[in-house]
């Protein structure tokens, strides 16, 4: 019997266990549709057993990627939709395919991949896989940037002029860039507009009032959990051009200890400027404990590398005492 042919089944918290075919299994959940056609739909967090026959293949690639091997991970995914004739199970994979090329910096892919996806996906939540960026510096191949520019035009959909808007912000293509996003930030759609929003602030040249940080800091609260980690890396990035570096260390914390599950650059990158607003406040001994936080969960991250530079008493200026501004992704 072949895993298209075989009976699913998942049990739920309650003790309920659901047998039949599985319709869809996602982030969301699973729904599953028992022999009379009647559907069921589990939410992840009442889900206690799974048994959906999925394949070794899948297993190792949701092991790596779990694991922060991103580019391992894509490989795997990829193998893994080679022998998987389920449309749930082939969404699955093309779903982890999307986060280890965005968790990977590979742009271009991930966000032709994402938009496919987000056709048919109009959750919010969804939206945390949408690869934005949220660090200035961060390095783009000129492939996806001609690709942005193109994205940029009145004629592209809304989610690829934010996404364009989102790469060429803090490039040559700034003004431009800043004026797209202006304008999506009152899209109807709210995925898009909030945002928008996030990235227009990032891309705001100056410092923003006590009341637009306020109303700033509501409309993350408004998100998704899983949406949140990129508003809020430039909320904490706003504090701290304000002059609030013991709120702006907080701030940043929030997004590798809260909002981040997926060991990603951001999460590392927030560790490391939770550190520099530490020692700007005089907290040396939190910024020490950090920096050394930062270099155990993220050995291969270039903020790892940052931080045993600071550990070692670096005197170059993009270290602890710099700008903390990056190149890398």
């Amino acid at each position: 019997m072949t895993r298209a042919q075989a009976e699913e089944s998942v049990r739920r918290s309650n003790g309920i266990l659901y047998q039949g075919t599985v319709v869809r299994f996602d982030d969301r959940g699973v729904v599953i549709r028992d022999k009379n056609g009647k559907e069921e739909e589990i939410p992840t967090e009442e889900i206690v057993e799974l048994n959906l026959g999925l394949s070794v293949a899948q297993g190792r690639a949701d092991v790596a990627l779990a694991n922060g091997d991103f580019t391992q991970a894509a490989e795997l995914f990829l193998q893994a939709a080679q022998g998987e004739s389920r449309p749930w199970a082939l969404r699955r994979i093309e779903i982890g395919l999307l986060d280890a090329l965005r968790l990977s910096g590979q742009h271009l892919e991930a966000a032709e991949l994402f938009l496919e996806i987000a056709a048919e996906r109009d959750d919010p939540a969804f939206m945390a896989r949408a690869p934005l960026v949220w660090i200035d510096g961060t390095t783009i191949d000129e492939k996806a940037l001609e690709q942005a520019r193109q994205w940029l035009a009145p004629t592209a959909s809304p989610m690829q002029r934010l996404l364009g808007a989102s790469w060429l912000v803090d490039g040559a293509r700034s003004a431009s860039a800043r004026e797209a996003l202006d304008k999506l930030r009152t899209q109807p759609d709210r995925r898009i507009g909030s945002m928008a929003r996030a990235q227009y602030l990032r891309a705001s040249a100056n410092p923003p009032s006590d009341e637009e940080l306020r109303q700033f800091h509501d409309l993350i609260e408004t998100l998704p959990t899983a949406a949140r980690k990129g508003p809020q890396f430039v909320y904490a990035q706003a504090l701290e051009a304000n002059g609030k570096p013991v709120d702006a260390a907080l701030a940043y914390l929030w997004v590798p200890m809260v909002y981040d599950q997926e060991r990603s650059e951001l999460a590392a990158a927030s560790l490391y400027h939770a550190a520099r607003n530490s020692k700007k406040a005089g907290l040396n001994a939190d910024a020490t404990r950090l920096l050394d936080e930062l270099a155990k969960k993220y050995p291969e991250s270039p903020w790892a590398a940052r931080a045993e530079r600071a550990n070692h008493g670096s005197d170059d200026p993009r270290d602890i005492d710099g700008d903390g501004s990056s190149s890398g992704g």
